[in-house]
């Protein structure tokens, strides 16, 4: 994984296009805070977030935590 500034990397885009062609995950950042990625295309990508199943909490008096710690012994059992 490769961190570069948005500046750094406009100005040696065609470097970074190798490097990503490549296979390599690049960072970027925007005064040191990640912003985004460029990752190499994947013909078979996993669904977007928007399209994935989500656990959906049941209306108790329960907290999430509690509910999450139940569902991973569950799941471990």
């Amino acid at each position: 994984m490769i961190k570069v500034n948005v500046k750094h990397l406009l100005h040696n885009f065609a470097e970074y296009k190798k490097k990503v062609k490549a296979g390599e995950r690049v960072v970027i950042l925007e005064h040191k805070i990640p912003i985004m990625d460029l990752t190499p295309y994947q013909e078979k990508c996993s669904k977007p977030g928007w399209k994935r199943e989500h656990f959906v909490l049941p209306s108790t008096k329960t907290s999430a935590t509690e509910i999450c710690l139940k569902t991973r012994k569950e799941e471990r059992n």
